[in-house]
């Protein structure tokens, strides 16, 4: 049950990075500069992982500090999964094409988002221990 309702935040976190993406290209890109425009993106989605993980991860129970990395690095291997099968599979797009989102170019910071991704369970618990707010 804990895999499916961590899963389910991943989810969440996959449905807003999609709207993030359509959000980018439909309004920022057009009235921003390209390289802003992705610098932008990329700050909302790192948050909302943020915002999210801070909601619902505490929902899931008091963890050890590994296994909220597990939770992490599962949520990483999702997203990369994601990612890389859609990008092929959907889109059409080549090896090199995929990779182009991990150079930091245009103002792309998909790497650091891969890292929220993996940090944002670890962190979120760390720091509401520390300022104890419960779940």
């Amino acid at each position: 049950m804990l895999s499916l309702r961590v899963f389910g935040i991943w989810l969440l976190i996959l449905i807003l990075a999609v709207m993030n993406g359509a959000f980018r290209e439909a309004v920022l890109i057009p009235a921003l500069p390209r390289t802003m425009a992705f610098l932008i993106s990329g700050i909302m989605l790192a948050s909302c992982i943020v915002i999210v993980s801070f909601w619902l991860v505490p929902r899931l129970g008091r963890r050890s500090a590994q296994q909220y990395w597990g939770i992490g690095a599962f949520w990483l291997a999702l997203t990369l999964a994601f990612e890389f099968g859609f990008g092929y599979f959907v889109r059409g797009l080549s090896g090199h094409d995929l990779l182009g989102a991990y150079t930091f170019q245009d103002g792309n910071i998909w790497p650091l988002i891969l890292l929220a991704v993996l940090v944002a369970p670890r962190m979120v618990a760390r720091l509401r221990k520390l300022i104890r707010v419960q779940p």
